[in-house]
Formats: structure tokens, sequence, C-alpha cells
């Protein structure tokens, strides 16, 4: 009897060993496991941000290029203007125009037989760059160039000032949106074409280099802009009557 009682102990004792080897061996092997799954989650990771720093200098390198093709077609522009207004004969004369109504008013190429002839003063000659100004009008320049040219005739020194930089530095009704490189972009480029054109008023190419640049920033601000962010100049008249009401009181 003594015997068989060791022999089950001795049965018992043995199974409970090869349960707690087949448990450190379950054990080991979910170690293990668990091992691989955190590496595989930390390659994972690392391929990721791998990625995510390889996108991040992938744009950085693309935007670099794209701001020195910006830059290089800005100095090609400069350039072939300086080669084109080095090109202008010196001894060319403005085209004779018709002789003015009187001193003050001339009739100009646009006016029709029902609108009155412009006014020749330097107020008239501010009114019309004011118009050009905001909205790129050619319109507006054939006229400024007319007063422009019928003042030069009477002796005086127009100013002229080209000033779509100044009013679209004020059109943003947050300083934040004035800072976005969208906005900066086109407004460098527009200063710089702005001072090439008020440098040299008459300069044909100068004008047309600046409407097209000037256009392209109006129709970029308008349409990314639209909700309040930028209020477009050429929507404002300032020479028609803006009656006070609350909105617009000055208190």
């Amino acid at each position: 009897m003594k015997a068989a009682d060791e022999a089950v102990k001795k049965a018992e004792k043995e199974e409970k060993a090869e349960k707690k080897d087949e448990a450190e061996k379950e054990e080991k092997t979910e170690k293990k496991k668990a091992a691989k799954e955190e590496a595989a989650k930390e390659e994972k990771a690392e391929k990721k941000a791998e990625k995510k720093a390889e996108k991040k200098a992938a744009d950085k390198e693309e935007k670099a290029a794209k701001e020195e093709k910006s830059e290089k077609e800005a100095t090609k522009e400069e350039k072939s203007e300086k080669e084109a207004t080095k090109k202008e004969p010196k001894s060319k004369k403005e085209p004779e125009e018709a002789a003015p109504e009187s001193k003050s008013f001339i009739q100009t190429e646009m006016t029709t037989g029902c609108e009155p002839a412009i006014d020749v003063s330097q107020k008239q000659l501010d009114i019309e760059l004011d118009y050009f100004s905001r909205s790129f009008n050619p319109k507006n320049y054939k006229k400024a160039m007319q007063v422009y040219k019928e003042l030069k005739k009477q002796g005086k020194d127009p100013k002229v000032s080209i000033h779509t930089w100044e009013l679209y530095d004020q059109a943003f009704s947050f300083q934040r949106v004035r800072r976005y490189d969208l906005v900066q972009k086109h407004m460098d480029l527009l200063q710089h074409f702005q001072d090439n054109l008020n440098e040299n008023f008459t300069n044909k190419l100068h004008v047309d280099n600046f409407m097209r640049i000037a256009n392209n920033a109006r129709n970029a601000m308008n349409e990314k802009y639209h909700n309040g962010e930028f209020s477009d100049p050429a929507d404002f008249d300032p020479e028609a009557d803006h009656p006070v009401t609350w909105a617009n009181a000055v208190i």
C-alpha cells in the first residue's frame, strides 16, 4: 500500500513538472511572439517616419525649385524689359495727338458724343491712375496717358503713382492671411512690376507686364480668399457717393 502511494505521488510530481515545463515553454513562445510583434511595430513606425521625412524633403525641394523658377522668370522678364528699353530709339518722338479743345479739357479717344471731355489736371490724372490701380483697365491707363502728355505740353511736371500694392496690402481682414506664402509671393511680384512701371510710366512693355502680374494676383486672391478674408479694391469706387451708415460710420 505504501509503495502504491509513493508511486501515485511520484506520478503527480512528474505531471506537475511536465505542466510547469509546458507553461514555461508557452510563456517563452508568447514572449518571442510579443517581441516579434513589437519589432514589427517598431519597424513599421520607422518606415512610416522615414517616408514622412522623405515626403517632407521632397516637398521642400519642390517648393525651393518653384521659388527658384519664379525668381528666374522674374529675372528673365526684367532682363527682357531692360533689353527692350535699350532697343527703343532715343530720338523716338511721341505720336502727335489732336489739339486739345482747351488748356483745361481734352477729347479722349474713348469719349463718345454723349461723354464729357476729360479735365487736364493732376487731380484727374490721380483719379485715372487710382482706377487703373484697382481694376487694371487699359481704358483708364489711356486716359491717364493723355492727361499726362497734355500736362507735359503745358510745361508742367505731372506726378505718377500706380499704387496697387498699397491697396492690396490693406485689403485683408486678417493680418495672418496677409502673411501666407501664396499672398506674399504675389505681393512681392506685384511690388516689383509696379516699381518698374512707376519708374517708366510710358513704357508699353512695363504696362503689359504689370497688368499680367496684377491680374494673376487678383484672380488668385479672389479664388482663394472669397469668404471675407480679402476685399477686392476693384469692387470699391472711390469717386462714388458713399452715404454714412452704421456699418461704415467712424466714431
